[in-house]
């Protein structure tokens, strides 16, 4: 069975927070892997202090790296999802509804030739009062989410004269049939993306490791001061290593 454009939509989310709980899981898994071979160095009476000194930042710059390197794939997969979610959702709003099959071919036909005349009726028409309330009329006897969906499209050409000349009083009543129209033109499937895009519009700034957070705690026992501060931003880490080595 196909899966409508919401239930798509609800499964990439789902994912997308699956990912979202990782950060805890690796760090915590090279922190317990760390730690034996950090306390190894820190006891091995072979080497000087300074020796140990060393060893222990070159294991810790090592552990350092694999962590950046897991963050830094876990950051590609999930903006590689919120991209995919975001082309679907904006598709999903940008195309017009679907004839549902509980309205008939020609019943579809017969309100596309109704909005037209509507079209015609408005067309020189400034009041907007009047035209507000011609537009609820239209909806309440088309008042599927389909023909909310066409109508909102529709919405500039149904209204331009009487927003460009009436007066104040005119323009609320026609925003307010606006907002009206803009809900119902919403069905399951372009609620699911609008949804979706106001959930992950941020998605760039995204913190994985958030202050003081289980996974942030673990990510500092294991990189130190010094390297958590590129935690959240791992393309940084690797050009500052970069840098580094071409200073060397």
């Amino acid at each position: 069975m196909t899966k409508t454009i919401a239930q798509q939509l609800k499964e990439k989310n789902e994912a997308l927070q699956d990912l979202t709980r990782q950060p805890t899981q690796i760090a915590l898994s090279l922190k317990a892997a760390a730690e034996p071979h950090f306390k190894e160095i820190r006891q091995d009476k072979m080497l000087s202090t300074d020796g140990r000194k060393i060893k222990f930042e070159e294991a810790q710059r090592d552990y350092s790296h694999q962590l950046y390197e897991n963050v830094r794939e876990l950051k590609t997969q999930y903006m590689k999802g919120v991209n995919e979610g975001r082309d679907l959702a904006k598709k999903t709003l940008v195309d017009p509804m679907k004839r549902p099959e509980h309205i008939g071919v020609y019943d579809a036909k017969l309100f596309e030739m109704d909005l037209d005349k509507l079209k015609v009726a408005l067309a020189f028409s400034k009041d907007g009062t009047a035209v507000a309330s011609k537009l609820n009329a239209f909806l309440a006897k088309y008042n599927d989410t389909y023909h909310a969906d066409a109508v909102y499209r529709e919405f500039t050409n149904l209204t331009s004269l009487a927003l460009a000349n009436g007066d104040s009083q005119s323009r609320l009543a026609l925003s307010t049939v606006y907002e009206q129209i803009s809900k119902r033109a919403l069905d399951e499937d372009k609620r699911m993306a609008q949804d979706f895009l106001d959930g992950y519009k941020d998605a760039e700034s995204y913190e994985f490791f958030k202050d003081y957070s289980p996974a942030y705690q673990s990510a500092l026992g294991l990189l130190g001061g010094g390297n958590i501060k590129y935690i959240n931003d791992p393309d940084a880490y690797f050009a500052q290593q970069e840098s580094a080595e071409t200073t060397e």
